[in-house]
C-alpha cells in the first residue's frame, strides 16, 4: 500500500500523516523513533493497513493532527483522535502546567501578591509563561 498516488490533496496529506506515524513507531533511523517506538509505542495491527486507518479515523478537520489521548498508549482506535495543535501541546509528556495549576497561579498572585518571577520559581516554569497565564493568553479560564 505504499507509494499510492492520490488525486485528492486531503487524502494525500492524510496518507503522509499515516506514513509519519509508522516512521515514528517502526523505523529506528527516524529522528522521532526514540520518543515513540523506542519507548514501546506501537501501532495496532488493524492500522498497518491505510484503508482501515482511514475507516476508523475518518478525514481530519482542517488543521487537526493525530493525537493519542494517553501518551504512553499505542496508536489504536480507542486511544487516538484528531485534535488541534493547542490541545495536542497540552497533552505532551513535558507539559508542567495543568489547568488546575494555572488557576492556582492566578489565585496566589491575587491573594498573596506574589511576583511573576516568584510564581515562576515556585512552579518551576518560565516567568514569561506565568505572565501569559495571568493575562489569559494561555490556559484561559
Amino acid at each position: 500500500m505504499t507509494g499510492r498516488p492520490f488525486a485528492d490533496p486531503a487524502m494525500r496529506r492524510l496518507y503522509y500523516r499515516w506514513v509519519a506515524m509508522r516512521q515514528r513507531c517502526c523505523n529506528p533511523k527516524s529522528k522521532d523513533y526514540k520518543n515513540y517506538g523506542g519507548r514501546g509505542i506501537k501501532i495496532c495491527d488493524r492500522w498497518q493497513d491505510f484503508d482501515l486507518f482511514v475507516a476508523d479515523m475518518g478525514m481530519p478537520p482542517v488543521g487537526a493532527l493525530l493525537d493519542r489521548k494517553d501518551n504512553s498508549g499505542d496508536y489504536e482506535p480507542n486511544n487516538c483522535c484528531w485534535s488541534m495543535r493547542t490541545a495536542q501541546n497540552r497533552n505532551r509528556r513535558n507539559v508542567l502546567i495543568s489547568p488546575e495549576i494555572a488557576v492556582e497561579i492566578r489565585q496566589r498572585r491575587y491573594a498573596e501578591g506574589l511576583s511573576i518571577r516568584r510564581l515562576g520559581n515556585l512552579y518551576g516554569i518560565n516567568h514569561g509563561n506565568v505572565s501569559r497565564i495571568l493575562h489569559d493568553r494561555i490556559w484561559k479560564v
